[in-house]
């Protein structure tokens, strides 16, 4: 083949290469710039909008199961597998050896030590699990948001009790792609400045979670 041949052969390809390569670069740019957009536009979101989007988010969810992690104060690094059911349900396992178990039944929360056999019982209303489990319609009303952090694929909220701010805040955190929200986990400030973080690990849908789990009766039967 005859260099005038072969040329004639890679002109062409370079011009193809060319329009590939511009296309596939206004591609790149068109959803970089969708994302940068999209991003922008969660990060300013008001705080009427984050509610909105959080309380929207809680009132989708029916039940759900994770395995957790604990990091509190004083004390080692605590896991254990977390239930959730709408209406104020809760049910927080820790795994040996800690002994501690955490339920809510729906009006009250119970703390087991199981190494005492010992059972102390809190209205349900009166705890900072009450914003996460019982009617997302609290949050604004019994449960002010007070600091919201917001990136491109994180959101917390922070909301404290409008007639008991002195038992401390919440910090509910979210995942976020788009519009959808994830729940990540909490982080709790008490009335003694003690703060307990917990982050969820594969968080999922529990449809069939027996009424047992809530049951604060027959923990030590």
């Amino acid at each position: 083949m005859t260099l005038t041949c072969l040329a004639l052969l890679v002109a062409p390809l370079r011009n193809t290469l060319k329009t590939v390569t511009l296309f596939a670069l206004a591609l790149y740019l068109g959803f970089a710039i969708g994302a940068a957009g999209q991003a922008q536009a969660n990060e300013n979101q008001t705080d009427a909008q984050v509610l909105a989007r959080i309380q929207t988010y809680l009132s989708a969810v029916d039940s759900l199961q994770a395995g957790f992690i604990q990091i509190a104060p004083g004390e080692p690094l605590a896991q254990g597998n977390f239930f959730l059911q709408r209406g104020g349900f809760l049910r927080m396992d820790y795994h040996p050896p800690n002994p501690n178990l955490i339920i809510a039944n729906g009006h009250v929360l119970a703390f087991f030590d199981r190494s005492l056999e010992s059972r102390t019982i809190i209205d349900l209303a009166d705890t900072l699990a009450y914003p996460l489990i019982s009617n997302p319609d609290v949050l604004g009303q019994d449960f002010a948001m007070v600091e919201k952090s917001i990136t491109q694929d994180s959101l917390a909220a922070t909301f404290i009790s409008t007639t008991a701010p002195e038992q401390g805040y919440v910090t509910l955190s979210f995942r976020q792609a788009d519009d959808d929200l994830t729940l990540e986990g909490w982080t709790i400030v008490d009335a003694h400045q003690q703060t307990t973080q917990i982050t969820l690990i594969d968080l999922r849908p529990a449809p069939e979670l027996a009424p047992s789990l809530f049951s604060i009766y027959d923990v030590y039967s």
